[in-house]
């Protein structure tokens, strides 16, 4: 699916083009970078392309794709479950055995490397795509390097990246950069809307008004939001009634940033980015807090979100936040 405000782009920059072997995709987070990736990798392997030079979505190769089983398309991606380990790993428990990534590894690389060194299927090309790049981790980058250096005459890169200072200037060098506008934020609340989403403009304050990201709120992102904003420097709210699940980590430290945020905008009589529909309660504690002591907090919350990867017992870490943001 291609977004509408990449189309120009698109209509520009790579219909009839004579692409790279390895391209480099730059986007915000959520703005449909993906789905263009996605877009171009089937492109690429598609027979019977449209007139915009869009895949057809109808020959086999589109089948395929779609079906997430075309032989000449690889997607090396950090959120993909993967097997703990090598031939020969012993994990320590059962539920052990399987976890989820979030760095693509030098096992992964190894693999593409392999894949792209095999004739294509389809006589057309062999299709790999890093979703996001700067998730290599350093083994990995480096591995990566010398598929990038010398590719096979039928290999092509796609990286998708939203950090491109991330990734190493190497590898930036190899590839050519193509950016990704963002949408306005009429498209965007649109297309949210066509989406049946009924409050547009609200969902894309809590993404930067990045629309994919909006979609993929749920119901557990929205009661989060509304547990913390009710209690965020509000100390006779208390903690009773606290729900947080160990799975919401990243919603938690999200909203308390942004409440942060908001609040030293409304301390300095900025508009309200993030929660406006709290505006009331963000501008009390505004007008009694210490700008000095709300900017030691949100970096607190930055060093926070590192912990996405340790285990922690969420609760007493969201009770933590709460007892600070009081304080203020």
């Amino acid at each position: 699916m291609m977004f509408q405000w990449h189309l120009d782009l698109w209509r520009t920059r790579v219909k009839g083009a004579e692409l790279p072997q390895s391209l480099l995709l730059v986007a915000a987070r959520g703005s449909g970078e993906r789905a263009f990736a996605l877009t171009l990798a089937q492109a690429l392997l598609c027979r019977q392309a449209d007139p915009q030079g869009l895949p057809c979505g109808q020959c086999d190769d589109c089948r395929w794709f779609l079906a997430n089983a075309h032989p000449d398309f690889l997607l090396l991606d950090p959120d993909k479950e993967q097997d703990e380990g090598g031939e020969g790993a012993q994990p320590a428990a059962a539920d052990k055995e399987r976890r989820r990534r979030r760095e693509i590894d030098v096992g992964q690389v190894r693999t593409a490397g392999a894949f792209i060194r095999l004739a294509p299927v389809r006589q057309r090309a062999r299709v790999v795509m890093l979703h996001p790049a700067e998730s290599l981790n350093a083994v990995a980058a480096n591995a990566l390097l010398k598929d990038l250096e010398e590719p096979p005459s039928a290999a092509r890169f796609i990286l998708v990246s939203n950090a491109p200072g991330r990734l190493l200037p190497t590898i930036r060098s190899r590839c050519v950069r193509l950016v990704l506008p963002r949408p306005s934020p009429q498209a965007a609340a649109a297309w949210l809307g066509s989406r049946g989403q009924g409050s547009p403009a609200l969902a894309l304050a809590q993404t930067a008004g990045m629309p994919e990201a909006a979609a993929a709120l749920d119901a557990r992102y929205w009661r989060v939001r509304e547990t913390l904003l009710a209690r965020l420097g509000n100390p006779s709210a208390g903690l009773a009634g606290l729900d947080v699940k160990d799975t919401d980590w990243l919603a938690v430290v999200h909203v308390a940033q942004t409440w942060a945020w908001d609040v030293m905008a409304a301390r300095f009589r900025l508009e309200l980015r993030y929660h406006p529909d709290h505006g009331d309660a963000i501008r009390g504690v505004a007008k009694r807090a210490n700008p000095v002591f709300v900017a030691r907090f949100e970096q607190r919350l930055a060093q926070a979100r590192r912990l996405v990867e340790h285990p922690l017992n969420v609760r007493l870490q969201t009770e933590q936040i709460l007892v600070e943001s009081q304080s203020l």
